[in-house]
């Protein structure tokens, strides 16, 4: 993967009104933090940045369906605002998000991918009295280049076959005011398979010639109510089995 940009400076805000400090590779990037990867659900399919949003622990991804796995996520500012309207004195502190810097890396620590940048794009305001100001960033923690490599080996292993993917995440930004600014390191896990997004209900299943259970090919009365195909959701067999018979056709063992 290429590097899209060089080590960004971080800043940290030490009061609304007094002073603001730049500190250059701090350990302590607190001004700037990823809460989580929102859970996206249809028929909205809508990601909001808000403290409430329901989060996801773990993400899923079947590569039978997709190779890349783009997060949404819930990035916070500790930022302290500045501008005054009383004063007519615009607000700097708002924050453009520019993109993200992603590792990947196995349970044993094997590095599969090392650091690579990735666009992307959000807002985020200046925290309000003692709460983070939150916006959304969508952001590709598994390319296509790496999903294809993962999805050649887990094929091989056969239906079911699956591994974990660690993604260590770095947000990175703008603020209007022209500081550079980038969050502290979150970790996410993603459970990369084969074939274990589909779901093969009673009533669509039947004999085929060979008397193994198939699935029924009429999907007639099955909602589509799916945000992103192989990704942190679920499919009926009669949705895919016309499509994607290596997996949608008979359920495993």
């Amino acid at each position: 993967m290429v590097r899209l940009r060089a080590k960004w400076l971080s800043a940290v805000v030490l009061s609304a009104g007094v002073a603001t400090a730049i500190v250059a590779c701090t350990d302590e990037n607190t001004t700037l933090f990823i809460r989580g990867n929102v859970q996206v659900t249809a028929p909205s399919c809508v990601a909001r940045g808000d403290s409430n949003s329901v989060l996801l622990g773990i993400g899923t991804m079947d590569v039978a369906f997709t190779t890349e796995y783009t997060a949404a996520l819930l990035v916070g500012s500790q930022l302290a605002p500045r501008g005054a309207k009383s004063r007519l004195v615009t607000e700097s502190m708002r924050l453009e998000l520019h993109g993200a810097e992603v590792t990947l890396s196995d349970l044993e620590g094997k590095v599969i991918e090392p650091g690579f940048s990735v666009p992307g794009t959000g807002f985020v305001d200046p925290n309000s009295s003692d709460a983070p100001g939150y916006g959304v960033m969508f952001a590709t923690l598994i390319p296509a280049t790496v999903g294809s490599r993962l999805q050649s080996q887990l094929r091989a292993g056969g239906l079911g076959a699956s591994k974990t993917v660690i993604a260590d995440v770095r947000v990175f930004g703008n603020t209007l005011g022209g500081l550079s600014i980038e969050s502290g390191s979150f970790t996410y896990p993603i459970r990369v398979c084969y074939g274990c997004s589909v779901l093969f209900p009673l009533e669509a299943l039947m004999a085929d010639a060979d008397g193994k259970l198939a699935c029924i090919a009429s999907a007639q009365s099955v909602p589509f109510d799916i945000c992103a195909l192989g990704q942190d959701s679920m499919i009926d067999c009669r949705l895919c089995v016309a499509t994607h018979p290596d997996v949608c056709y008979s359920p495993p063992g």
